[in-house]
């Protein structure tokens, strides 16, 4: 078969047949991709957002399956919590705003329930029997009456452990919002009722839905917030490179193009936007422009030689086609890898950053060229010519090789130009790997082994709350509820069986006794708390009366009395149909390794108290966090060793040598542990958002392992020695990688501008690898190079002097 620098003949059979296309349809190609940009961004307009824990799981994942099951039956387990804070809550001023917040709060549409200090209900007796009545009789107007409530209130344990906190300086106010609510809606009017109160109160909402409105109106604001600077970044590297118009917008149309699609077939899909999927525009915009950067070049380079506009698009695809399809597809494999994870959110993200690389790589192959055919054949050569010369002046590595190597360069070697006899930084980095070829292979052996040293520090946590900015109003009083009121996620135990036996009730009970006891774990309540407040109620409110009747009909007869009272608590630990029961307790951390460790405890006990007396089930949010855990440890390892395994397949095809393919991997392969030793060592945890690094290191950082060592073997089969070759290579070619990776790199720092802080991690540590692998490229493949020609050149004397 023949080749071409290590390329099949049946690859640029292909390239030559897309040439023909542009070359004899530039026309239709224009006219093709704006009307299908047109109609993607229609599609783009019907976008929502989801950022809530359970749009990360498929929806056959057991834990979320249980979760929903058991939210389905007893009612949404997550509230909106509003926290009030004051020097003392038990002032006239303070319980008189918190009673018409209160009332306020109610009359909110999407509202179920609201449950505070002023509305708390509490069970006691009557001559009748007993009555659910409201614990504030009446609103206190002077400091006697308050101090009447007070004692009241830190009399009735489950009250002042729920609603009060230690230092009676903060209260909460529980939301509970109605099913098949619009919650972003609601939410948001309970925000601006908080506002009215916010001369009398200090008052912060979080929980659950609170914090995925935050959270949607967050992706909204960095779709918004990011766009305008990763433009201005890219047009100031563009115009840096080109200093033409043409230059700055045809690469930035195909990212534009390539942006519009991705996010259009998600509005047409029904794909939500998540925290990651806001960062999809910043990256496919950083990462596609390079495609247009490639083909611009070559096309100003081949114009600059006919000042014919077709023939220079012909060969221009001809030409620079596979070496930008063999970048654009490992960028492809590397996100792809992501498609088999568990998680949907990763899952979502790479399918659609490997759609949105591909139409960046086709539109920069086809539509580029196509307006360059119409817009410089309408021009005259002279002109055209000068314009050209304007940006063509730096050529890209891989083009033009032939025409410069007729050429005298720096130095007298052929094939390097220079604007005066003094060789270039690159040129001498060239010469200096040449000749200590083992200084930069040690170098990185040194820092991989460093950076091993930090990955054994690297841990796994995907803290929700780290969404947040430290100084968000939610996040603080997310914290403050930790602090002070054990925990804002609860876990539910939900026993299902004969649960009003006098023997299940006490075994519920003696499982809350134990569960808080346990460190980080508090107010646990269930429908055996309920039966006993109403003994002791039906006793004079004697707590010697507050135990589990020792029949089950005494059982059936408190629970009907309450179920008369009208307790609407009752519905939310106990069934209608008495035969599931449902233990909830509060959970006062979000740390990955604490939490594993105290929900394998809980799960322990559950079974151990309650088995014997039917089906056990445990869920809640923090179980669902801990599975995202165990996800992100299994399926990003898998996703980053299917991508490296995938690039590596890819590229033994394109150049037909394993042993190539592997030497390209090297610099990918350090690239990484450096990523995962800084992350060790700097205490970044292993998230949602940091797993994805790798991929993209694979995907993207590969372009310069590629971009090198395909110019290395043009000049080698041209009749270049290895030291001659990685000379012109790395002043030619490396130019172009510094430039291409500086381009990356500062788009993804836009990223550094972003409203969630993982994802300011994630466009810093990208940003840095993409330099590490640029580097890596530049100086560890190359001293590679060097060093087997090295061998094989020893090789071939020792079997000569054998001869």
């Amino acid at each position: 078969m023949k080749r071409r620098l290590g390329v099949p003949e049946g690859e640029l059979s292909r390239m030559r047949f897309l040439s023909r296309i542009v070359q004899q349809y530039p026309g239709w190609i224009i006219a093709v991709v704006l009307l299908t940009t047109a109609f993607f961004a229609y599609g783009a307009l019907h976008l929502t957002f989801a950022t809530d824990v359970q749009s990360f799981f498929p929806e056959n994942d057991p834990r979320l399956v249980s979760f929903k099951d058991i939210s389905d039956t007893f009612g949404y387990a997550e509230y909106v919590l509003a926290v009030v804070s004051a020097d003392d809550v038990f002032t006239v001023p303070v319980i008189e705003a918190l009673d018409g917040l209160t009332r306020e709060l109610e009359r909110v549409p999407g509202v179920a329930s609201v449950r505070s200090l002023t509305n708390v209900e509490h069970v006691r007796g009557t001559a009748w029997g007993i009555e659910v009545a409201r614990l504030m009789e009446a609103l206190p107007r002077t400091e006697e009456e308050v101090a009447a409530f007070r004692e009241r209130v830190l009399g009735s344990d489950s009250v002042a452990e729920r609603f009060v906190s230690e230092d009676e300086r903060h209260t909460i106010i529980l939301v509970q919002l109605g099913a098949n609510v619009d919650r972003d809606a609601t939410v948001r009017a309970l925000r601006d009722v908080v506002r009215r109160y916010s001369d009398r109160l200090e008052v912060r909402l979080t929980g659950g839905p609170a914090l995925v409105q935050e959270l949607n109106d967050l992706v909204r604001g960095d779709l918004a917030r990011l766009t305008v600077p990763v433009i201005v970044v890219i047009i100031a590297v563009l115009y840096f490179s080109f200093r033409s118009a043409a230059g700055v917008l045809l690469p930035l149309a195909s990212v534009g193009i390539s942006v519009v699609w991705a996010m259009g077939l998600m509005g047409y899909l029904g794909v939500s936007v998540s925290q990651l999927g806001s960062a999809i525009p910043v990256v496919l915009t950083s990462i596609g422009s390079a495609y247009g950067i490639h083909v611009l070049r070559r096309f100003d380079e081949e114009w600059r030689k006919t000042h014919d506009s077709r023939r220079a698009a012909e060969q221009t695809v001809r030409s620079v086609g596979v070496a930008v399809i063999m970048s654009g597809l490992t960028t492809v494999v590397g996100f792809l890898a992501n498609v088999f994870t568990s998680i949907v959110r990763l899952r979502e993200f790479g399918l659609f950053m490997a759609l949105g690389v591909l139409v960046a790589l086709l539109v920069s192959l086809l539509f580029i060229p196509a307006v360059l055919v119409i817009t410089r054949s309408r021009r005259a050569p002279a002109e055209a010519a000068g314009v050209a010369g304007k940006g063509g002046a730096q050529a890209l590595a891989g083009t033009g090789g032939k025409a410069r190597r007729q050429q005298g360069g720096a130095g007298g070697l052929p094939g390097v130009t220079a604007a005066s006899s003094r060789p270039g930084m690159l040129e001498r980095l060239g010469r200096w790997v040449t000749r200590h070829p083992a200084v930069p292979i040690a170098a990185g052996l040194a820092v991989a082994a460093l950076s091993l040293t930090g990955f054994a520090r690297l841990e796994v946590d995907n803290d929700y709350i780290r969404f947040f900015d430290k100084r968000s109003e939610t996040r603080q009083a997310y914290q403050l509820v930790q602090q002070q009121f054990g925990g804002v996620e609860t876990v539910q135990i939900v026993l299902e069986g004969d649960v009003l036996e006098p023997a299940a009730l006490r075994a519920m009970e003696a499982l809350q006794k134990e569960l808080d006891t346990m460190p980080l774990l508090s107010g646990s309540m269930s429908v055996a708390d309920l039966v006993k407040e109403v003994g002791r109620a039906l006793n004079e409110d004697d707590p010697a009366y507050a135990v589990i009747p020792d029949t089950r009909p005494a059982v059936a007869q408190y629970l009907l009395l309450l179920s008369f009272a009208g307790d609407a608590l009752l519905d939310q630990f106990l069934t209608p149909d008495q035969t599931m029961a449902k233990i909830e307790v509060s959970v006062a951390t979000t740390s990955a390794k604490e939490r594993e460790e105290l929900l394998a405890r809980i799960e322990e006990l559950a079974h151990q108290y309650l088995d014997g007396f039917g089906r056990v089930v445990v869920t809640g949010v923090p179980f669902l966090m801990d599975r995202m855990a165990e996800m992100i440890t299994s399926g990003q390892i898998q996703s980053l060793a299917r991508s490296v395994l995938g690039v590596l397949v890819l590229l033994w095809i394109m150049v037909r040598s394993l042993g190539a393919a592997l030497l390209c991997l090297v610099p990918i392969l350090l690239t990484i542990v450096i990523n995962f030793g800084v992350m060790g060592w700097a205490d970044i945890k292993f998230d949602i958002v940091t797993a994805l690094i790798a991929s993209v290191v694979v995907g993207v950082g590969i372009d310069y392992s590629i971009h090198v060592y395909s110019r290395y073997r043009e000049e080698v089969e041209a009749g270049r020695s290895a030291a001659e070759a990685v000379v012109v290579t790395l002043a030619t070619t490396g130019r172009a990688v510094l430039l291409n990776a500086a381009a990356v790199a500062t788009g993804l720092l836009v990223l550094l501008l972003s409203a969630f802080p993982p994802l300011r991690i994630f466009g810093a540590l990208t940003a840095l690898t993409m330099g590490v692998a640029s580097a890596g490229a530049m100086t560890v493949l190359t001293a590679l190079l060097v060093r087997i020609d090295q061998a094989r050149q020893v090789r071939r004397t020792g079997a000569a002097a054998a001869r």
